[in-house]
């Protein structure tokens, strides 16, 4: 069923994408809410992106408005000049690999439209194999999305659980439209959606949206994935935020403190001290030795607790090999 407009700006970044392109371009004319606009945003494909996106425009149900940047962008950037090409009352953030189901955009903005003081909505996703096989667990599984964290998000506490740990997917995210002037430009030290999810969440309280409404798709090829790791893998892999080492997620969280403080935002504070919190981790020494006391204090004052994903973050620093 299609519902009047809602002024939905589908906000789509390409590069090379042609081998999954079009079951995505399909799945995005089949939604039951028709979007406003596709905004396409090509980041220099060698491939036929270009013509399969010319070829969708000729038959969209809504207006495809495709651009190729003169020069590469990467990611974030790219994503941040198509939010800024954008026209329609919402933003919805895609993925040029995934596949979304029919209710998804009906589902997401209308929760928007139902709780105006929410600045952005994110879903769950079934995560997929590259032939869109389920993989036997959801995104949310996936980034930890538990009910104690969908929970802080929706009363009060968004912007504290999100500064341990990131739970929101650029490619399920909704968010309006009049706010991205706070968000822009993104940093190209971050990945989008962190970083919007961040900024936003000093607004007011985000909607978690509890359904699975696309296949999100795993691959070789992906910027950022969804993998399930165990405990003890978690543990011992390298101590990273949004795929970033300590030292480079503390220059990450430097311009988010700068950026909220230039908003006037009082939660630039917990942003600076978790800056400090970073520095101390990176500076841990190299010895375990020396370096359980050091990992032990920090735990003791709760900033493990506060800034990163609580015991877990503590051993990964404790357990990390010696340099």
């Amino acid at each position: 069923m299609t519902h009047g407009r809602a002024g939905v700006s589908v906000v789509l970044c390409t590069y090379n994408g042609a081998r999954y392109l079009p079951e995505q371009l399909e799945s995005l004319a089949r939604q039951s809410l028709v979007p406003t606009e596709l905004v396409v945003r090509d980041d220099g494909s060698t491939d036929e992106t270009a013509s399969l996106v010319a070829a969708f425009a000729a038959r969209a149900p809504f207006q495809v408005r495709w651009t190729c940047n003169a020069e590469r962008l990467g990611p974030t950037r790219n994503f941040g000049a198509a939010i800024a090409d954008a026209t329609g009352e919402f933003v919805a953030l895609c993925d040029q690999d995934d596949v979304w189901l029919p209710e998804k955009l009906e589902r997401v903005v209308g929760v928007l439209t139902r709780e105006p003081n929410a600045p952005f909505a994110f879903s769950d996703a079934t995560v997929v194999d590259d032939a869109l096989r389920p993989l036997g667990y959801s995104l949310w599984d996936s980034v930890r999305c538990t009910p104690e964290v969908r929970a802080a998000l929706r009363h009060g506490g968004a912007f504290a659980a999100l500064l341990r740990r990131n739970v929101v997917t650029g490619a399920t995210l909704v968010f309006r439209t009049k706010h991205r002037e706070r968000v822009l430009p993104v940093p190209h030290e971050w990945i989008h959606d962190g970083w919007i999810a961040l900024i936003l969440s000093t607004l007011g309280a985000p909607a978690p949206v509890e359904a699975t409404l696309m296949l999100y798709r795993q691959h070789a090829a992906n910027q950022v994935g969804a993998r399930r790791r165990s405990l003890l893998r978690r543990v011992q892999s390298p101590r990273r935020y949004f795929g970033s080492t300590a030292r480079e997620a503390e220059r990450q969280f430097e311009l988010l403190a700068g950026r909220l403080t230039e908003l006037g935002a009082p939660e630039a504070r917990l942003a600076g001290a978790k800056v400090r919190f970073l520095r101390e981790r990176a500076a841990l020494h190299s010895s375990v030795v020396a370096r359980a006391p050091e990992v032990l204090r920090l735990q003791l004052r709760g900033e493990y607790l506060r800034y990163a994903d609580g015991v877990r973050s503590a051993l990964k620093d404790l357990l990390r090999p010696e340099r």
